[in-house]
């Protein structure tokens, strides 16, 4: 009885070991993988290309979320336009004429965020997804380079790897150009430009320094009539920068945004719709939607609703003037995800011309192509505004719609030189009011 009693504590030991050791694992991520030696990529016949173009037409054809919109904004049947793409792959006779090929196929979708992924930017790829835990659906876009063909096709090892990790941190805080740049126009109207949504490391040595010039720049002008957030131009990068960094440092208040995304389940996208909280389409939820929009989302199985919210840090400024925007048609991605947040939450007024759209949702996929290990990346979800808006067809409209919205100014010694910047001379207007 005691041996028995004895081994049913062992038994329950040996299996709580097991769940911690499993929940360990799942809560881990791929930082500190080590890669196996690379097998070269075997030479590839024709018959492999049309396999991968096979390959990448039906995973886009049952998960890729936007051909109703390029049908509707572009006149672009792709799904219909098979039997062209694939007498295309047909006449490739290399890689390189393949990828070409491939690169010229997607390039019919219209959308920024689908492309084959270059073989100089794979390991850039790879050193940003090991860091999400075995948890998140993106670790497995890290999975995809322990596959020998994408690994020898992007030459990642130990040595390539390592070194890019050590060399990030190290170029970012080297570069001489300034991601921020602040003056004062027309002597009551602070401005602050953003190039790109960097990370906000606080690691980086670069970022710090940022941080606490634009600290000393809001404190001291936190009185201004006015300020200017200048976005235009900028592609993208990470949410981060703006709904952390930035506004938090401005804001008086908390700022909402409701969002939609939708998605086409099946094996490639499940783990990523779990991760999401996505289910089943509630159409009851969406009355509000126009007639448009609900008949596309239709054409979706999942869905989920995501609130931004932003709220002011310790050290916010809390600033009471008006804030204006700045967009153009190259605000895109995650600077689009801020133009949409501030005309719906009604944040900034935006000031400019219709942004690039694609700005609702999370990280896109990438796929691997069986034969020759390139990568595709494409978005995994359809995003609509609370108001039923789906961005990547309507984008966001500014308040006050300027035709040449070129970024013309300059900055000297602290000061805005407006220098003919049409989208400036807006503002200064309207603050004449």
């Amino acid at each position: 009885m005691i041996k028995k009693h004895k081994k049913l504590i062992l038994g329950i030991i040996i299996i709580l070991i097991a769940v911690i050791a499993g929940v360990f694992y799942f809560l881990g991520d791929n930082s500190n993988y080590k890669f196996k030696e690379i097998e070269p990529i075997s030479e590839l016949t024709k018959e492999d290309y049309i396999e991968d173009f096979e390959y990448a037409f039906n995973t886009l054809k049952n998960y890729y979320p936007f051909f109703e919109v390029n049908k509707e904004v572009n006149g672009i049947d792709w799904v219909g336009n098979y039997e062209k793409y694939k007498e295309k792959i047909e006449n490739v006779n290399t890689d390189t004429e393949f990828y070409v090929a491939m690169g010229e196929i997607l390039e019919d979708l219209n959308n920024g965020h689908t492309h084959m992924i270059p073989e100089e930017m794979g390991i850039d790829i790879a050193y940003i997804y090991s860091s999400y835990p075995r948890l998140d659906w993106r670790s497995n876009i890290f999975n995809l380079f322990k596959e020998s063909n994408v690994q020898a096709r992007y030459n990642i090892t130990n040595e390539t790897f390592g070194k890019f990790k050590e060399k990030q941190n190290k170029e970012y805080d080297t570069t001489e150009e300034e991601n921020l740049s602040m003056g004062i126009l027309n002597g009551d109207i602070g401005y602050i430009g953003i190039k790109s949504m960097a990370t906000p490391n606080e690691e980086s040595k670069k970022f710090l320094k940022d941080k606490e010039n634009l600290e000393k720049f809001l404190i001291k002008n936190e009185k201004s009539k006015a300020l200017i957030i200048d976005i235009r131009n900028n592609g993208g990068g990470a949410s981060r920068y703006w709904s952390d960094f930035i506004l938090p440092m401005v804001i008086d208040k908390e700022y909402l945004n409701p969002e939609y995304s939708f998605f086409k389940s099946g094996d490639l996208l499940n783990k990523a719709i779990f991760n999401s909280g996505a289910k089943k389409i509630d159409y009851d939820k969406l009355e509000d939607f126009p007639k448009k929009t609900l008949d596309i989302v239709k054409k979706f199985d999942k869905f989920s609703k995501w609130e931004d919210t932003v709220e002011p840090n310790e050290n916010s400024i809390k600033f009471k003037g008006n804030i204006y925007l700045l967009v153009n048609k190259k605000v895109y991605s995650s600077s689009e995800k801020l133009a949409t947040f501030s005309k719906e939450s009604g944040f900034a007024t935006l000031i400019g011309e219709q942004t690039g759209g694609d700005g609702i949702g999370s990280d896109p996929m990438v796929i691997a192509l069986p034969k020759t290990g390139y990568l595709l990346r494409f978005p995994k979800q359809l995003g609509v505004t609370g108001k039923g808006s789906i961005n990547e067809k309507d984008k966001t409209l500014p308040d006050y719609k300027i035709e040449d919205s070129n970024k013309k100014l300059e900055i000297k010694n602290g000061k805005v030189d407006i220098n003919g910047d049409k989208v400036l001379e807006k503002v200064i207007d309207l603050e004449k009011k």
